[in-house]
Formats: structure tokens, C-alpha cells, sequence
């Protein structure tokens, strides 16, 4: 993939258009994005999304309906980008990727606060209460929010806990070394 960042900035400027109708378009964009954020290198692409979601939450002015596309559909990128990123990389990034977010927490647009709570919800699964604990602009109230959804999703999806992702990685890594070549049943005889 060496020309995703151009295929994610060509998307992102696909939605701002608006000369574009975005109907005929929409479910398309939406499965780039996908491809996008499930294939491209997490630490290469994620200040992309940062950024356009800071351009749109920045702005000062009310987010129009395709502005509020484009920073829904970033973020939801951007949480699959996070949950991909080990917990070293993350934490080496946390205060780039956080200021936009935390500004989307204070959206008019409650898609989009549902969005970001998702965002958050990822940092907490890749980097734990210290990756949340590190971003001093949010309120306590919004900290109190975003550990509601953490145990919630903790709660109905066990896996995406960082200690059952590490013992389950464990265990492919041990399965995969206990795993012995098939004998050939009929023909050669194998010791």
C-alpha cells in the first residue's frame, strides 16, 4: 500500500465536496474506509484522520450534515486504526490523536459523541487506564463516561480487554509452535 495516505485523503475530500451528491457514493466511501482502516499501516494513516476531524471540530462554525459524515466515518476509522496499534505505538501517540477527540466530545451531533466514546473505548483496550489517565483536557465527567462504556464493553465482549488479547495472542503463539507436520498415512513410512 504505498499510496493509502492518497486514497484516505482523496475520500476525505470525496465527503467535503459539495458538488458531490453523496448518495450514489456513500456505501462506497464507507467500504474504502473499512479497507482502509482494517489494511493500512495504523501509525502511517491515523494522522490523516486526526487531522480532518481536527479541521471539521476546529472550524468554530456549526459542522454541516456532510462534515458530520466525514467525522463520523473518520472516527470510526480511526477506532479501528487504534485498536490495530500496539500499546507502545499508541502511547508514543496519544497526545496527537486525543486533542480532536476530546473536542468531539463536546459535539452538537450525538452521532458523532458516540463515535468518539468508541475511540475511546479502543485506546482503553490497546492501552489501558494509563492511555485514558494521560489526557489531562477531559473533565471528569467525561472521564466517568468513557469508563461507563469501557465496562460495559468489557462486560459484553470480553476479548477486547488487553490482558484476554495478550493470553489469547499467547496462545496462538504456543499453538502454532506446538503444532506438529502431518504424517503421511499410506505410502512412505515416516518415523
Amino acid at each position: 500500500f504505498m499510496h493509502i495516505e492518497i486514497l484516505t485523503l482523496s475520500v476525505i475530500e470525496t465527503l467535503r465536496n459539495p458538488n458531490r451528491k453523496l448518495q450514489p457514493i456513500l456505501r462506497l466511501v464507507e467500504q474504502v474506509l473499512d479497507f482502509i482502516s482494517q489494511r493500512a499501516d495504523p501509525v502511517k494513516t491515523f494522522s490523516i484522520f486526526v487531522s480532518a476531524i481536527g479541521s471539521e471540530v476546529n472550524c468554530g462554525v456549526k459542522t454541516s450534515v456532510r462534515g458530520v459524515l466525514m467525522v463520523r466515518l473518520s472516527l470510526k476509522a480511526l477506532s479501528d486504526l487504534i485498536s490495530r496499534m500496539d500499546e507502545k505505538v499508541l502511547m508514543e501517540h496519544v497526545d496527537r490523536i486525543a486533542p480532536p477527540l476530546v473536542k468531539c466530545l463536546n459535539h452538537s451531533t450525538v452521532t458523532v459523541r458516540q463515535s468518539v466514546i468508541k475511540c475511546f473505548v479502543a485506546m482503553h483496550a490497546v492501552g489501558g487506564h494509563e492511555a485514558i489517565d494521560r489526557l489531562s483536557a477531559l473533565k471528569n465527567s467525561q472521564r466517568r463516561l468513557i469508563k461507563i462504556f469501557v465496562e460495559k464493553t468489557q462486560q459484553s465482549n470480553p476479548s477486547r480487554d488487553r490482558v484476554s488479547r495478550i493470553n489469547s495472542q499467547e496462545s496462538k503463539v504456543t499453538g502454532e509452535n506446538s503444532r506438529r507436520p502431518l504424517r503421511q498415512v499410506s505410502g512412505s513410512n515416516s518415523s
